[in-house]
């Protein structure tokens, strides 16, 4: 794996520990449709991390926060 390549995966890795975090207290803040489209947002927001990353790195391995996330 390049440095290029390594450096793209800890940024990913940190964003998605973020994320997942930062979930739990959304959820705990929002509810019904303000939770629903922020959740919408996320997703299309992860997608297009995925594809990125698909088109850069290759698909994310199991086990990795994206892959919990999307799958």
């Amino acid at each position: 794996m390049s440095r290029k390549e390594m450096v793209s995966c800890k940024i990913l890795n940190f964003f998605n520990m973020i994320l997942m975090s930062d979930l739990k207290c959304i959820e705990e803040l929002l509810t019904g449709a303000a939770y629903c489209q922020l959740m919408e947002y996320l997703f299309e927001s992860a997608e297009s991390a995925r594809y990125y990353q698909d088109i850069t790195l290759g698909p994310d391995p199991p086990g990795s926060r994206l892959h919990e996330v999307l799958n």
